[in-house]
């Protein structure tokens, strides 16, 4: 009996050190089949991206972030996670869908952090008759299994918007987020354009 229940303190402190080591990779499978399954939840959801949306306004991109940075309070105090931006510009689109662009990609710079203190740095250029916005972190990247995950609501925002986006991986580690916006979009834009 002895040596079962030395086998059993064993054994244990190896899953304690197991999911100890894997327990970030286990808070992503979680948190990416949570939002999957909203997805599968309310199919409904993201369809309207396209077909209830809001009317194209001027939108003050550090406004924006500022008021994103207030509802994520919790989670970025608690990941010690820091935003930097500069040259923030003003763009034409749907407030509330740009709000939810950028939560979620604000949100996967969290989800996939490195050991090191979480930062998240945004930026505007012109680019002709497009306005480019970066967005990259020092995370550990994303893996090919969670691009469709984490570009299915962002991509269908920016397709709204007749722009694009695209990710790719940072030599050093992270993940840097390239978004395009016309520069003239339509203000009377909404929704019944695109039904």
């Amino acid at each position: 009996m002895q040596h079962v229940e030395g086998n059993e303190e064993i054994l244990r402190d190896m899953v304690e050190i197991f999911f100890e080591e894997t327990g970030q990779f286990m808070d992503f499978v979680n948190e990416g089949s949570s939002r999957m399954k909203s997805l599968l939840d309310d199919p409904t959801d993201f369809a309207r991206i396209k077909t209830r949306g809001g009317k194209f306004t001027a939108v003050n991109l550090g406004e924006l972030l500022d008021e994103i940075e207030v509802l994520m309070a919790d989670e970025l105090k608690g990941t010690g996670t820091v935003i930097e931006r500069s040259n923030l510009a003003t763009v034409n689109g749907d407030r509330s869908q740009l709000k939810r662009l950028f939560r979620e990609l604000i949100g996967n710079s969290i989800r996939f952090r490195s050991k090191e203190a979480s930062k998240v740095s945004i930026n505007c250029s012109d680019s002709g008759m497009m306005q480019s916005i970066t967005l990259s972190d020092n995370g550990i990247g994303f893996p090919d299994e969670h691009r469709e995950d984490i570009f299915a609501i962002c991509r269908r925002i920016i397709e709204r918007h007749a722009g694009s986006i695209e990710a790719k991986p940072l030599e050093d580690g992270g993940a840097e987020f390239n978004i395009n916006l016309p520069r003239n979009a339509d203000k009377e834009r909404d929704a019944a354009d695109y039904l």
